[in-house]
């Protein structure tokens, strides 16, 4: 038999459309959700990882907002509530593309430890990392968490726009 020579699908394209990129952070971002369901032994170190790990993929998904939009997405900060959100350019809610809810985050789940926003100082953006069209912070800054005696303190890199941990 003659193999077929015609292709379905994507198979010609190069590259990945914006729509296939949110989709597979939001995928990413489930995962994470479902392999990371707190225990209620979970200590202040674990809590401290968990959190930087929602704050990490909360930077990634407004990346990936701003990109496929060609907007100012942003992670907004609220030390008084101990969370955060991911923002359009006008400032409102956005909307995790995956499940359509108000990408809204609390930092300390109902059981175990608190996790506490000491403090989030980013530039002009006070308590909120902006992030230009194409992903890129407008500016550096810090991210302080505590959790009863652990402490962990994050500095955004404005040029890479990750989080690393400060020593």
């Amino acid at each position: 038999m003659k193999a077929s020579t015609r292709t379905t699908g994507r198979a010609g394209q190069a590259g990945a459309t914006r729509t296939d990129v949110i989709l597979a952070l939001g995928t990413l971002a489930l995962l994470f959700a479902v392999a990371g369901v707190p225990g209620t032994t979970e200590g202040p170190a674990r809590r401290l990882h968990r959190a930087r790990q929602q704050v990490e993929q909360a930077v990634d998904l407004a990346r990936a907002l701003a990109t496929s939009t060609g907007a100012p997405h942003g992670v907004a900060f609220d030390p008084e509530g101990e969370r955060l959100a991911i923002i359009d350019r006008a400032g409102r809610l956005a909307r995790d593309p995956l499940t359509g809810q108000d990408a809204l985050v609390a930092l300390s789940p109902a059981a175990g430890p608190r996790v506490d926003l000491v403090q989030a100082a980013f530039g002009a953006g006070g308590s909120t990392i902006i992030l230009d069209p194409q992903g890129v912070p407008f500016a550096g800054g810090r991210l302080q968490l505590r959790c009863a005696d652990a402490a962990l303190s994050l500095a955004l890199d404005e040029a890479t726009g990750r989080l690393e941990e400060e020593r």
